[in-house]
């Protein structure tokens, strides 16, 4: 475990959801995330771990993700061309070390801008060092 801001907040994520069901609430899986730029709100994807070092591995992933029923998202293909190519540098440096995720993706995504307008998005991607803290619930909800 790398211990970092973004690993806190797909936990803090997770046991939201895990308190809701512990206490026999529907949740919504949204979560409210502040920024220096408004509030965003919105549901965390996990990403897909997708082999993309080869042709062969990279369809022998998809064929697997499908046949679950899955879909391939953006997220999930750029999340893999990334970890993979940080860790071939890392290997040509000689450096063994976990790669901290930095990034949060998000799915349902409403944003409350600081100077009153708003945005409904079907995705988006959020820097963990953009989040200033997390609120665990949804907007015009108590």
């Amino acid at each position: 475990m790398s211990g970092t801001k973004t690993d806190y907040i797909f936990d803090f994520a997770a046991m939201k959801n895990v308190v809701a069901r512990m206490n026999n609430k529907s949740e919504d899986a949204a979560v409210i995330f502040l920024t220096s730029f408004g509030q965003v709100q919105g549901e965390i994807v996990y990403t897909e771990n997708i082999d993309i070092s080869s042709e062969d591995s990279l369809g022998d992933d998809l064929e697997k993700l499908f046949g679950e029923g899955k879909k391939l998202d953006i997220f999930s293909l750029t999340d893999s061309y990334y970890y993979q190519k940080v860790r071939e540098e890392q290997k040509e440096l000689g450096i063994d070390k976990p790669i901290p995720e930095h990034a949060i993706p998000l799915k349902n995504v409403e944003v409350r801008y600081t100077n009153g307008s708003t945005a409904k998005l079907e995705g988006m991607l959020l820097f963990s060092d953009q989040i200033a803290g997390i609120i665990p619930g949804v907007f015009g909800k108590e």
